[in-house]
């Protein structure tokens, strides 16, 4: 039996089949037009935005409502069995993911068709995966209903950022991530990116004061140095304990010792390690991953 229930297994795509794919699904598309009438309340229940509490961020900086919300809002105006997705291929493997084709209807007619898509992460199922993949499908159909459309909205999504959410470092790859403001911090995560500097209008300063003229006769103030590319922020905080616990098993395994360590950037313990001097002492233990040589300064 297939990871989808069915005695039919898991079709390995081609990327012709799926050329293919795509132009029957344009053609489908365009022959769906919907008749599906609607009251103005369900209109606007549609339409309503998400409440920003239900919003969230993918780690890569996506804005997004989960599937749950769509569901919600379908149930309210159509209500529990007046809609549903109805499959219209079989799953599909393409390299890592899986992909379907469903339709949204909704009171018997049809509203959209797309194909869902999911990666296959770690040790995840097939069969969760194929799930995700139907979820997925669902947020794209009613995109045609206007439910959560402020999340293909640009203009709204950065303006989501700003006031809820903030980009991250992180001790590995992929280096950054985003997070909601009000959301746990990530188990490797050791501070905030730097804001970018708003542009700022003639005679203003970052910040919207005004610039003062220099004093005739006054030295000029030297320029700020400039930030080479790759530059990052660093703060004054002290690392996330878990960084800490981390490294405290790393030293030993690369041949360095831990107080040595801690005298030499004068700290009493790994925990105390500033984000600064954190990057740097990782800076050294790469290095000796790698079968450098890089001394401590």
């Amino acid at each position: 039996m297939a990871a989808n229930g069915s005695d039919k297994p898991l079709v390995v795509v081609t990327d012709k089949q799926q050329q293919e794919d795509v132009r029957d699904y344009e053609v489908e598309t365009r022959a769906h037009v919907a008749h599906l009438k609607l009251s103005d309340a369900d209109r606007q229940t549609l339409q309503e935005p998400i409440p920003v509490g239900d919003l969230d961020i993918l780690p890569s900086g996506e804005v997004y409502a989960s599937q749950i919300q769509y569901r919600r809002r379908l149930n309210k105006v159509f209500g529990p069995g007046g809609w549903k997705l109805e499959e219209r291929s079989d799953p599909r493997v393409q390299e890592n993911s899986i992909i379907q084709k469903w339709e949204l209807i909704c009171l018997g007619i049809p509203i959209a068709v797309c194909w869902g898509e999911q990666d296959r992460v770690g040790r995840q199922s097939w069969a969760t995966a194929i799930e995700s993949a139907k979820s997925n499908a669902l947020t794209r159909t009613c995109k045609d209903l206007g439910i959560a459309s402020e999340c293909w909205d640009r203009n709204f999504t950065e303006n989501f950022k700003k006031e809820h959410c903030v980009e991250v470092r992180l001790s590995g790859a992929p280096g950054r991530a985003w997070r909601r403001k009000d959301r746990d911090k990530f188990w490797n995560e050791t501070g905030l990116m730097r804001a970018p500097v708003e542009e700022s209008g003639a005679g203003q300063t970052a910040r919207g004061s005004s610039t003062a003229p220099p004093r005739r006769g006054s030295k000029p103030q030297p320029a700020p140095p400039t930030p080479t590319e790759g530059d990052e922020p660093l703060t004054e905080e002290s690392i996330n304990p878990d960084l800490a616990a981390e490294l405290r098993q790393t030293l030993p395994k690369i041949g360095m010792n831990e107080q040595a360590m801690c005298k030499q950037f004068h700290v009493e313990r790994l925990e105390d390690l500033t984000e600064e001097k954190y990057a740097a002492v990782m800076r050294i233990v790469n290095a000796k991953r790698g079968g450098g040589d890089l001394k401590l300064e």
